[in-house]
């Protein structure tokens, strides 16, 4: 350990950080040879038994790997050290996942979980986060992978997930890897890049030994001190690698060989041919060769002369069931020493050898893929990608996939061999690319499943099409109701599957309705719902009577909105279409502005797709609670949600809406700066979806970037972007269009407050706006927040009431509540105008009041500096609340009689973050118990509470 002590520092410090509820992840870089194992080693000789130790190393197989290999091995250290009924009483919903994951757990019952079927993204990240939360509770969990850099690509998508949704766990992820073999393709190298801003994540590259350090190493392997000549050759010879240093040491005082190359074979060539002949066969297993199989592989040979020699030569060592290459260079030093043929007929070898045993496919299909034998290969491959795909691994079976897709056309009579055919390949890789939220590669295979498809087969092209269109639709690609025409016109009136046309006609009606082509979406709507009906299928009619209901609440007929809603929940059941009704009833009654109906309906749907792995297939549910949250004020707890919806990479939807929040947020909160930082670094993708012509997209992007530009004074840009809402035709109205015409009324106000001219027409465009949405009930209270910003030319009594009038609008949780505190201090604003400074007073103070609490910092300053200015009086005394916005709503949880688990997935919060705020909220309160404190926070309501919150 010469040389590294600052290195193992780092590692205890992060240690540290884990043991007190801090997760962390260190990522260790190097050259082969530069000591991360050893490292690693040394580290885990530390820890003691008070923590968990998981530990796995990643197999070289290529590009390709054993799906989920590492974390294979880390759960069933983890079922051993904890056992199996716990951890299946942990993995609860998860089990399935689990078991796909460990086929030894089946017997325990782990297979049986209702909805497992309709999962269709990967469950398993979920499983493994839940699992690792529960049992780092008591001790911490380090979590330790090497050869990082040989990971098959589902192994790295779940790293990733962890080191995104990692929180506050005991949690510590220690991840090594080889820099040279992480080249500009690399899986690894993306990952690492995508979650270079994680707070988590310590990326480490260990750097070559100094001269001195050499020689200190040198001392301690020879035993004597070296002289300047020998460091000198030594450290250039090995650039400071230790591996090589101890080499060259090791070598003895014979000839110091000139190249690395015949550095790491030195020692193999010291061995009889027999024992070279062993090392050269045990290369082409891998880094590590059970005993058994490498005697089969070698004919039955008696290999304990050549094994016992090539270990007291140190080129391999023992482990518990056969032997490891001391280091991985002299592995493919030696592995380049094989003649070709005599590497293929080896990789053929293990190839059967692990066929017969009943090794992983993937294990197979690289030893027959570098045997050449190309037939065996496909089917290998074919095979490795059903077992892949059965493990919900779908990022490593997506690579197999496409090694047989490559194979498929240089093996003649593919189709008999694998017992598949090509355009079904295709169509279950596109799958499997979709499933594993690779939206990108599985429009790229779709295409070539799209053209391969026979004509004679049209529900199987309906299909392909109809993913198609989904993938353009969530990714704000141009397209998606041009397939869908595509698609329904491909099985034309054929009954032969009336689901599939149900969907297909409701997804069309879908892309008329986002596209404000209201009339059109009404009708196919109907005409999908009878479809649906004939079908028998309630997922898909509870999702057109989310839809129809929709439509009535656009009429203004909110009765029977409610009752179609009511009807779609009645028949969701506990799978996919209660999963649709958590994202349609929530977007609905956000655009209403009933935000907490809107939580209500997303609070259960939420919690079955955590229980189900499939928050990131349905992250619309959690995002539309953020927008719940963000309208009613509590704005700490939408952020928090938010940055899980991000943590947890949904679909692109779900993602930049969550930017758009941030940008919002950071504007009220009175930091221009971060929200300019946030439209640069994100303004592109926000962008795009900005322009794909989507209702849901265009308006709330012109309402973020219109907002933006007004409080940076770019008025005529930001008057550009609130024109969008009656530039942009559509029938009748959405939510999306008041926000925008609130926006359109202040920046009218502002030009006029700055004497800059104002556009011709400008509020009776506003006015006009309005009309096409009369039936709406929150509408008033809307056209009473826009009267007032256009009221000032009136004169200030005038203005004065007009803004008394949208106060009183406003005190009503329909409307988000940050402007109830902007339009506080404008009235404000116009009473000082009017010379009512008592009047002024109180609602100015008032307005400061209402924005602290919410965090709308930039109303707050507004209206405190124009107290200030106006040297109006001290700020009367209000009893102050001794508990934050959050102890309050944790204690509201407490009353309902939750526990600490079930406030943190409430809270969307850990468990731990749960149990520091009860014990604030007793501390603070006095309280000994949690039923004292609920009791005694009922009879002390803070005085103002309730104001407009």
């Amino acid at each position: 350990m010469v040389g590294r002590q600052p290195d193992l520092k780092l590692l205890r410090d992060a240690r540290s950080d884990a043991d007190h509820g801090v997760a962390r992840c260190v990522v260790l870089g190097g050259e082969a040879g530069m000591g991360k194992t050893r490292l690693l080693d040394e580290f885990r000789a530390g820890i003691g038994a008070e923590a968990l130790v998981l530990s796995a190393d990643c197999i070289d197989l290529g590009p390709l790997g054993v799906p989920f290999g590492p974390i294979r091995s880390i759960m069933r250290q983890l079922v051993s050290t904890v056992g199996v009924d716990a951890v299946l009483a942990a993995a609860g919903p998860g089990r399935a996942a689990l078991a796909a994951l460990l086929p030894e757990l089946a017997t325990s019952g782990a297979g049986e979980i209702d909805g497992a079927a309709e999962s269709g993204a990967e469950p398993l990240p979920d499983t493994t986060m839940t699992l690792l939360r529960e049992f780092c509770r008591d001790r911490t969990i380090i979590v330790v992978i090497d050869d990082l850099h040989w990971a098959d690509a589902a192994t790295l998508s779940l790293l990733g997930y962890l080191l995104r949704t990692a929180a506050d766990e005991r949690l510590l992820l220690m991840l090594a890897y080889r820099v040279e073999d992480t080249g500009r393709r690399s899986a690894l190298r993306h990952m690492l890049a995508e979650l270079e801003r994680s707070r988590a994540l310590t990326r480490h590259e260990l750097s070559p030994l100094d001269e001195l350090e050499i020689a200190d190493l040198v001392a301690r392997l020879g035993g004597s001190e070296p002289d300047g000549d020998t460091v000198a050759s030594i450290a250039r010879r090995t650039g400071g690698v230790p591996f090589f240093v101890e080499e060259l040491v090791g070598l003895g005082s014979g000839r110091i060989p000139e190249t690395l190359r015949d550095v790491l074979l030195a020692r193999y060539e010291r061995l009889a041919p027999g024992a070279q002949a062993f090392l050269r066969a045990i290369a082409v297993g891998g880094m590590e060769v059970d005993h058994e199989l490498a005697r089969l592989v070698l004919d039955g040979a008696d290999l304990d002369a050549v094994a016992r020699a090539a270990t007291d030569e140190t080129v391999l060592v023992r482990n518990a069931n056969g032997y490891a290459f001391r280091h991985a260079l002299v592995r493919e030093a030696i592995y380049e020493e094989l003649l070709p043929g005599e590497r293929r007929r080896l990789h053929e070898q293990f190839a059967r050898v692990l066929s017969d045993s009943g090794a992983p496919a993937s294990e197979t299909s690289f030893h027959w893929y570098a045997a050449h034998d190309l037939p065996r290969a496909l089917v290998a491959s074919t095979a490795a990608f059903d077992q892949a795909v059965a493990s919900n691994a779908f990022a490593s079976a997506v690579q197999l996939g496409e090694r047989a897709l490559e194979l498929w056309d240089s093996v003649p009579n593919a189709e008999t061999t694998t017992g598949r055919t090509k355009p079904g390949l295709l169509t279950q890789v596109t799958t499997a690319a979709r499933d594993s939220g690779d939206r990108k590669r599985g429009l790229a295979l779709v295409v070539q499943a799209i053209e391969a498809t026979p004509a004679d087969e049209p529900f199987a092209r309906a299909r392909l099409l109809q993913f198609r269109a989904e993938v353009l639709a969530e990714e704000g690609m141009p397209g998606a109701e041009e397939t869908y025409r595509e698609a329904l016109a491909a099985i034309g009136d054929s009954e032969g599957d009336l689901e599939l046309t149900a969907r297909l006609q409701s997804s069309l009606a879908s892309r008329y309705e986002l596209t404000g082509r209201i009339v059109l979406a009404r009708g196919l709507y109907e005409r999908a719902l009878s479809t649906a009906r004939r079908a028998g299928s309630d997922v898909v009619v509870s999702k057109i009577l989310l839809a129809l209901g929709w439509l009535e609440a656009l009429d203004g007929n909110l009765p029977a909105m409610r009752d179609l809603f009511a009807e779609a929940l009645s028949i969701a059941g506990d799978g996919t279409a209660l999963l649709l009704y958590g994202v349609n009833a929530s977007d609905g009654y956000v655009q209403l502005g009933e935000y907490r109906a809107a939580l209500e309906a997303s609070e259960r749907p939420m919690l079955r797709a955590r229980e189900l792995g499939l928050e990131r297939r349905w992250g619309g549910i959690l995002s539309n609670s953020v927008d719940a949250l963000m309208g009613l004020g509590r704005w700490d707890e939408a952020m928090e949600r938010g940055r899980y919806v991000l943590a947890i990479q949904p679909d692109g939807c779900s993602i930049v809406s969550q930017h758009r929040r941030r940008i919002a947020v950071a504007l009220w909160s009175d930091d221009a700066r971060l929200a300019s930082a946030i439209a640069h670094d994100h303004g592109a993708q926000i962008e795009t979806f900005g322009k794909r012509g989507d209702l849901q997209d265009v308006l709330p992007t012109a309402l973020t970037l219109g907002e933006l530009a007004l409080f940076q004074g770019r008025l005529e840009d930001a008057w550009r972007e609130a024109s969008v809402v009656w530039e942009l035709p559509h029938d009748g109205g959405t939510g999306f269009d008041l926000p925008l015409l609130g926006l359109a009324a202040r920046i009218v106000a502002e030009l006029r407050r700055t004497g800059a001219p104002v556009p011709e027409g400008a509020t009776e465009r506003i006015h006009s706006t309005f009309e096409r949405m009369a039936t709406w009930s929150i509408v008033p209270r809307w056209r009473a927040f826009v009267d007032a910003e256009l009221a000032g030319p009136e004169g200030p009594v005038s203005e004065v009431r007009a803004w008394r009038d949208a106060v009183d609008a406003l005190d009503d949780e329909t409307m988000p509540a940050h402007l109830r505190a902007y339009s506080l201090w404008r009235l404000g604003r116009a009473q000082l105008a009017m010379g009512d400074r008592a009047a002024t007073a109180d609602s100015l103070r008032l307005a400061v009041e209402l924005a602290d609490r919410i965090g709308a910092a930039w109303v707050s300053r507004q209206a405190g500096e124009l107290l200030r200015s106006a040297a109006i009086g001290e700020r009367h005394q209000h009893s102050p609340d001794p508990l934050t916005a959050r102890e309050r709503q944790v204690l509201d949880l407490i009353a309902e009689g939750l526990s600490n688990r079930e406030i943190g997935q409430r809270l969307f919060i850990s468990t731990k973050t749960a149990s520091v705020h009860v014990s604030a909220i007793l501390r603070k309160l006095g309280a000994t118990t949690r039923t004292q404190a609920a009791v005694m926070a009922e009879r002390a309501a803070p005085v103002g509470a309730a104001v407009g919150v």
